[in-house]
C-alpha cells in the first residue's frame, strides 16, 4: 500500500475509534457526525478518491466533562433563603437558616446560638455557647465532656496533676 492510502486508513481508524468512544460517552446521541465528501484535485499526485471527514460534536457539559456530572455539584453549598425547610434534610450541613447558607447554630463556630455570633480564635461553639475546652468544667477538651464535682479542667483536661 502507497502511503496515502495508509495515511487514509490511520484516518478513519482514528475517526471511528472517536466515534465508539463518543457513543459509549454520549447517554443521547443527537446528530452525532455530519459527513462532508470532498474530491481532490486532478493535479495532486494522489488518486482521485473520496475522502470523508468526519467532525465530532462536542460531547458533554461544563468543560468537556458529564453532563450528569455538572447536574450535581458536591462542593456547592444549600442555599435556604427562599425555602429554609431544605436545611432539614438529610445531609445538609445543618439545620438553621443563616446569611442563606444552612449551618448548625449549636456547633458553628462563625454562628454559635446566633447568625453572625462569632467564638473568639481560643473558643469552640458547644450547645449554641462559646466555650473555653481547656478550663471549662462542662465541656474540658471536648463539648459535653463534664468534669466530675470537685475536679478541675485543666488545659482541656479532668484532674490534671
Amino acid at each position: 500500500m502507497r502511503s496515502a492510502q495508509w495515511r487514509r486508513l490511520l484516518f478513519m481508524a482514528a475517526a471511528m475509534a472517536l466515534a465508539i468512544a463518543a457513543a459509549a460517552a454520549a447517554s443521547s446521541l443527537e446528530p452525532a457526525m455530519t459527513v462532508h465528501e470532498t474530491t481532490q484535485q486532478p493535479h495532486e499526485e494522489e488518486d482521485e478518491r473520496e475522502e470523508e471527514m468526519y467532525t465530532m460534536p462536542e460531547i458533554g457539559g461544563l468543560h468537556g466533562g458529564s453532563r450528569f456530572l455538572a447536574e450535581f455539584n458536591p462542593h456547592k453549598r444549600l442555599k435556604c433563603k427562599h425555602s429554609p425547610d431544605i436545611c432539614k434534610v438529610w445531609g445538609s450541613p445543618g439545620p438553621d437558616c443563616c446569611k442563606n447558607k444552612c449551618v448548625d447554630m449549636a456547633t458553628n463556630s462563625h454562628n454559635c446560638g446566633q447568625c453572625g455570633h462569632k467564638c473568639k480564635f481560643i473558643q469552640a461553639c458547644c450547645r449554641g455557647q462559646c466555650v473555653d475546652l481547656a478550663f471549662d468544667k462542662r465541656h474540658c477538651g471536648r463539648c459535653n465532656n463534664r468534669c466530675t464535682k470537685s475536679v478541675l479542667c485543666i488545659y482541656g483536661l479532668c484532674n490534671y496533676a
